[in-house]
């Protein structure tokens, strides 16, 4: 009877021993587990500060999504590189490239046949120039086109054939009008889609901010679950400004946000992100007469997380990249330190 109670004891203690290492061992490996955090990187030029370098660090930033060049339409209409990346890619170990390509619309609106037959075997060509000069072997290519209806079928097999031509992961760029109309737009023929949760208003002189609005992003949302390709999600975390003459929105003003212009003598702080030129000038290449208003639209951390929140609640699956867009010190000095870890762990 007492071998009998200590080979139980004995056999429990093995037990409790084995549960222990087990729960070391998930809790060592989601500890070092890759954050999901990744990052648009979206200049002509890439050339990453210290403090860039740093987010890239902390974040444990797996995969950089470069913007390797845009197609435009010449003077002919016929499709056109333009603005290609230069610089240097970091040297960081286990780093994922991906090489994105954004296409105006109006390539697949306004060129003719031949020239959209050519359009992939071209784009490819020069993808795979750029990587060679970067020396990179990506595993993934993302196109970036705000299609429709009426482009949606040319865009489609221009992706067909970017497939045949380079047979790695493709990503198109989904759009909240892409997402709730998806029987008018079509889903795009590739292996994943990167939800674009910004950019959702109009660019008005009203008090709306055309970056992100909760109340119109929920107006699309439904749409995620019967959604037929699984989705990473792209966030914003960019601020631009608005310039209003007249009470009228009569220009864009990207890369500017609200601690330049308060530290700037040409203009008085009105509150609500508004500022009010107080005499004649430039600012950042940009001309403001006497009397503009400059509204600045960008995104609160406490907004970060709401939208994770309300993507987390109708999500079919957990996202596997979070896609912060984009890598600028001019963006991230915004935020804490820890805010693109929170808001990418809570999503999946």
């Amino acid at each position: 009877m007492d071998s009998m109670k200590t080979w139980i004891k004995k056999r429990l203690y093995v037990q409790i021993l084995v549960a222990l290492v087990l729960a070391y061992s998930v809790a060592g490996c989601r500890q070092g587990k890759k954050t999901g955090v990744s990052f648009y990187y979206w200049r002509s030029q890439i050339a990453l500060s210290e403090k860039e370098r740093d987010v890239m660090d902390r974040n444990r930033v797996s995969t950089l999504y470069v913007r390797y060049f845009d197609i435009q339409l010449d003077d002919a209409n016929r499709p056109k590189p333009e603005a290609p990346i230069v610089g240097n890619l970091p040297r960081q170990q286990g780093l994922d490239v991906v090489p994105v390509v954004y296409i105006k619309n109006r390539v697949f609106e306004k060129s003719d046949s031949s020239a959209l037959k050519a359009l992939p075997q071209n784009v490819i060509s020069f993808v795979k120039q750029i990587n060679a000069h970067f020396g990179v072997v990506p595993k993934e290519i993302q196109f970036d086109c705000d299609w429709t209806p009426t482009t949606r079928e040319k865009f489609f097999s221009f992706l067909k054939r970017c497939k045949m031509l380079y047979p790695i992961q493709i990503s198109a760029t989904i759009r909240l009008h892409q997402l709730k109309y998806a029987s008018e737009t079509g889903v795009p023929p590739v292996d994943k889609g990167v939800l674009m949760y910004y950019n959702m208003g109009e660019i008005a002189a009203d008090t709306l901010n055309s970056v992100y609005e909760r109340k119109i992003a929920l107006r699309y949302l439904h749409g995620l679950k019967p959604y037929r390709l699984p989705l990473d999600v792209a966030l914003p975390i960019f601020s631009w400004g608005v310039r209003i003459q007249d009470n009228a929105a009569n220009r864009l003003l990207s890369k500017l946000n609200a601690s330049e212009l308060s530290r700037d003598k040409h203009f008085k702080e009105l509150g609500n992100n508004r500022f009010r030129a107080v005499k004649p000038c430039f600012f950042k290449g940009f001309y403001f007469k006497q009397g503009d208003i400059v509204k600045i639209e960008s995104i609160r951390q406490q907004q970060l997380l709401e939208m994770a929140a309300d993507l987390k609640k109708r999500l079919k699956a957990p996202v596997g990249k979070v896609i912060f867009f984009d890598l600028d010190t001019l963006n991230t000095d915004k935020y804490d330190r820890e805010i693109f870890k929170k808001v990418a762990n809570s999503l999946r």
